[in-house]
């Protein structure tokens, strides 16, 4: 049976400060939750109601004046997630200080890196066999990263412990009032987990396969749940422990929101919405050419960036789009999310709205 983590209190200040750092906050993202998904705003103002009002009575504790606060919570360029947010790989949502030893680390930089870089570079990387660390920084200065995010990695790699010890220090600061908000946290998750109580593993995959157009979900021997309320629209997969080869379950990172927001773009009632949203997106040249790159070889994200010549950030935004419209597919290959055209789903869309014309 599926296996939930509780709620990292700690993961969720990350989360917050993040969207704290990166002007995301709540009340701000309606308008961005909309042009992301063919939802309403009235739909997107209630799936975030809650939310945001637990966001409003946690904001002050959040010091952005912290001299290391942009260091860890500002996302670099063309980059979805903070370096704060990228440790909390290490941690499989707990709420102490991790005592990771330099082995450890090597192998969580090695890991790290190759989920950032791009295809051609990511190819002089090993999962789960670490490189010492003068390999690392060398190949770091030659990756086609953002000079912030080179800069940010090449600092971790100098103190790991010591700036991991920063980061929790900033929480600790606030624990004792975040530690109160515990049960209306817990509330909001419990909420949101319900469905899948009685599901087994299978049924699980099945469920996100067909909600979220995610395909080839790889199969472990459990599946591990750990939820987020302020990184409500989240979901990615990680072997755990991380550090393993072997791994026999998977950690799978969601948001509280996603699945909601995806059973509102599945709904049949708000059919001529969704239509007027596909007309947009297949009237955008950028994201014509994205599915006919997709169309015969799966495509990785990074490499479409290259090919397209524009950033990974305008093309996130772009394979975001197709993929809750149903146009592209996500193929799981390791820990890499490879996107192919679902010429089908485009087929039906312009049939419905042919129809509508008659």
């Amino acid at each position: 049976m599926v296996k939930l983590l509780k709620c990292s209190m700690f993961g969720e200040f990350v989360h917050l400060a993040t969207r704290v750092a990166n002007q995301t906050l709540t009340d701000t993202v309606h308008n961005s939750l909309v042009l992301k998904y063919p939802i309403k705003m009235e739909q997107a103002q209630q799936l975030l109601k809650d939310i945001a009002v637990l966001e409003e009575k946690l904001i002050f504790m959040i010091d952005s004046s912290h001299p290391e606060f942009q260091f860890f919570f500002q996302n670099a360029e063309g980059q979805q997630m903070s370096l704060a947010q990228s440790l909390l790989l290490l941690f499989e949502n707990i709420d102490e200080i991790p005592v990771i030893d330099s082995q450890q680390w090597q192998v969580f930089f090695t890991y790290a890196l190759y989920s950032y870089l791009s295809e051609d570079a990511f190819e002089e990387f090993n999962k789960g066999k670490a490189l010492p660390k003068e390999e690392l920084v060398s190949r770091l200065i030659r990756s086609d990263l953002p000079d912030t995010l080179k800069y940010r990695f090449m600092i971790l790699m100098e103190n790991p412990n010591g700036l991991l010890k920063h980061l929790f220090d900033m929480y600790e600061q606030v624990k004792e009032d975040w530690l109160k908000y515990q049960k209306e946290f817990d509330h909001l998750i419990n909420l949101s987990v319900q469905k899948f109580e009685s599901m087994t593993d299978e049924q699980l995959i099945a469920f996100v396969e067909k909600t979220t157009n995610i395909r080839s979900i790889p199969r472990h021997q459990a599946i591990v749940l750990a939820p987020s309320v302020f990184n409500y629209n989240a979901l990615y997969f990680m072997d755990s422990p991380w550090y393993a080869s072997d791994a026999p379950s998977m950690i799978w990172y969601f948001g509280i929101k996603l699945f909601d927001i995806f059973e509102k773009i599945n709904s049949t009632a708000d059919q001529k919405q969704r239509l007027a949203t596909a007309l947009k997106v297949l009237s955008d040249q950028s994201k014509l050419e994205i599915l006919m790159l997709c169309k015969k070889t799966p495509q990785y994200g990074v490499n479409l960036a290259k090919q397209l010549k524009l950033s990974t950030a305008t093309v996130s935004y772009h394979l975001n789009a197709l993929v809750n419209l149903g146009y592209l597919s996500l193929n799981m290959e390791g820990n890499r999310i490879y996107y192919q055209t679902q010429k089908d789903r485009i087929q039906a869309d312009l049939q419905a709205i042919s129809e509508l014309m008659e």
